[in-house]
């Protein structure tokens, strides 16, 4: 039985090995990046409707309080798995600490955010805190593609639990104990 169930394991891991995608392991995804040691930048995505807001905001480090100055900021969306540039802005304009671009995705999946920004106090400096790595849901996409992995997995773990069960309940019966002495060790019995 206990071969059973490291094959199963095996079976499993290696079927998630297959069917995510290995650029996850190395991405940011922290929702809060932060840069220079002196500012904190969040990333908050809310969908509105078919499209999706991308909110940044702009805090101080030390003091945690939002960044009033007037922020100028551009936004890249690059799709990881062709490695191009889906979406490229122009200047925007971040007001009290926050900033928000509303954007219609073609696919679901993930997407890389690349971020730079400049403070009207300090012209000509540009800070760029590292890439976020985001999943937008089917929901924020016009096609729905690539869920047949999850689905693969899902079906995987369901056999690989039944497989599982009905060993441990054949083991169970060969040794004569019934559903009533489960609670004791199998050495106990």
């Amino acid at each position: 039985m206990r071969n059973r169930v490291i094959l199963a394991t095996a079976l499993l891991v290696a079927s998630l090995i297959l069917f995510s995608d290995v650029r996850l392991i190395s991405a940011h995804g922290e929702p809060e990046k932060v840069v220079e040691g002196k500012y904190v930048v969040s990333l908050a995505l809310m969908p509105q409707g078919k499209e999706m807001s991308l909110r940044f905001f702009f805090r101080d480090f030390k003091t945690g309080q939002r960044l009033l100055v007037p922020i100028s900021f551009q936004i890249k969306i690059r799709d990881p798995q062709t490695e191009k540039f889906v979406f490229e802005s122009l200047n925007l304009r971040a007001t009290n600490g926050v900033g928000d671009l509303i954007y219609s995705f073609s696919l679901a999946g993930f997407y890389e955010i690349f971020l730079e920004f400049e403070k009207t106090d300090e012209p000509r400096k540009i800070y760029r805190p590292e890439d976020w790595y985001v999943w937008v849901p089917a929901g924020q996409a016009d096609e729905a593609h690539g869920h047949y992995g999850i689905i693969v997995i899902s079906g995987l773990l369901a056999a690989i639990s039944g497989m599982a069960w009905r060993s441990r309940r054949k083991g169970n019966r060969e040794k004569g104990i019934h559903g009533a002495l489960l609670g004791r060790s199998f050495d106990e019995s």
